[in-house]
């Protein structure tokens, strides 16, 4: 349920249901995806499971992508 389609089902349940406004609703999802996913990552991180050369290509990636 917190998977990539829990924004699928979260979103349109606290912004039509509960009458959430949309950007505090996007905003409550974004900070429990970020909260829900630091464990994870950490487990992965600790395993050697995380291929940080390319972590660190999409980052940049990201981040160019998301100033502009």
């Amino acid at each position: 349920m917190t998977g990539v389609g829990g924004g699928v089902l979260l979103l349109p349940i606290l912004i039509f249901v509960l009458r959430v406004p949309p950007i505090i609703a996007v905003g409550s999802d974004a900070v429990f995806n970020f909260v829900t996913r630091m464990g994870p990552s950490y487990v992965h991180l600790t395993r050697g499971t995380v291929t940080r050369k390319l972590v660190v290509s999409l980052a940049l990636g990201w981040v160019n992508g998301s100033y502009g």
